[in-house]
This record gives C-alpha cells, sequence and structure tokens, in this order.
C-alpha cells in the first residue's frame, strides 16, 4: 500500500487502507511489484547453471553446451573461448 509504483485504485480503497495500512516494505520498491526480484532472476540462473554442469558431468556434452546458450542468451553474457574450451574438455 506505501509503494509508489502501486496502482492508485489499490492504494486509495478504503477497505484495503484498514486491513493493510500503509508501511515500507523493504526490498518491494520496484516497478515490477514482484518481491526480490534479482534474487530469484540469480536464483534461476544459479539453477540453470546447475543443471548444465549436471549434463556435463552425465557425457551429455551437446546438451551442456545448448543450456549455457540458453543462460548466455538470458544474461546477456558471452563466455571467452578459453572459458569455453575448458568446460567442453570436461
Amino acid at each position: 500500500m506505501a509503494c509508489s509504483y502501486a496502482p492508485e485504485r489499490l492504494r486509495n480503497d478504503s477497505k484495503l487502507l484498514q486491513q493493510f495500512p500503509p508501511c515500507e516494505l523493504p526490498g518491494l520498491d520496484d516497478p515490477s511489484l514482484c518481491w526480490n526480484m534479482y534474487g530469484r532472476i540469480l536464483e534461476q540462473t544459479q539453477q540453470l547453471v546447475r543443471f548444465e554442469e549436471h549434463l556435463r558431468r552425465r557425457g551429455l556434452s551437446e546438451d551442456a553446451k545448448w543450456m549455457r546458450g540458453v543462460i548466455e542468451q538470458l544474461m546477456r553474457v558471452k563466455l571467452d573461448e578459453r572459458l569455453r574450451s575448458f568446460l567442453d574438455s570436461q
């Protein structure tokens, strides 16, 4: 209720104001109104990296390469050739 990004219809609803008085909630002052959005993105990325490692350990190198490509696209990063070669040799 205290978030400046909350829709005005919610912030001005008298019943909601009575039940949920406005108060600052650390971590929720975000335009997406999603709690800890960056933490969630980081957690999901870490899960994808662990899954890539799992695929590599199981000998599924082509699937691991595909998963790495997905991670690179999502995170908008590109691994350098030396690191890529090291991961492919595992």
